[in-house]
């Protein structure tokens, strides 16, 4: 006899799927695979999404209901000493991969401005990317993208408005 699936697992399951179908369905227009990195606790929810093109890697840092919603679903649905702390979900076109760390491993929580090129190379190579640039305060600030490239922020998150 086999392993059983449990009520955990496979709503979980359930969950990593939509999740999959949420990263396809929001993807920027040309864009192929999709990554989103998150880091969650049980009052944050820090998380960035990146879509791939031929030639660079965009990131997309906006935070949207349906998509924390998700994040907190596949969270909360874990007991809480088996709750993971960061997400990798990738979907490269067909497929999610989801792949889960743990408050108890070594190195993690890691440092989203300190390892960020590390995680887009595992899958993106070593393609360009676009991303916000990460100065100042270590607070997310929002950055939109302008037609010309550049970043232009919307609203500093670390300054009171």
């Amino acid at each position: 006899m086999g392993n059983k699936i449990t009520p955990q697992q496979r709503k979980t399951g359930e969950l990593v799927s939509q999740l999959g179908e949420h990263l396809h369905a929001t993807r920027q227009e040309g864009a192929g695979c999709v990554l989103l990195y998150a880091q969650i606790d049980e009052e944050c929810l820090s998380l960035c999404v990146y879509d791939e093109f031929e030639d660079r890697v965009v990131a997309r840092i906006r935070s949207e209901d349906e998509l924390t919603t998700l994040l907190y679903d596949l969270w909360y649905v874990l007991e809480p000493k088996d709750r993971w702390c960061e997400l990798e979900a990738f979907w490269d076109g067909s497929l999610i991969t989801a792949r889960f760390f743990y408050p108890d491993q070594q190195g993690i929580p890691r440092d989203i401005y300190d390892d960020r090129q590390e995680i887009l190379g595992r899958y993106f190579g070593n393609k360009p990317n676009e991303a916000p640039p990460l100065v100042g305060t270590r607070e997310y600030p929002v950055y939109e993208l302008k037609p010309d490239g550049s970043w232009v922020p919307i609203h500093d998150l670390s300054v009171e408005p």
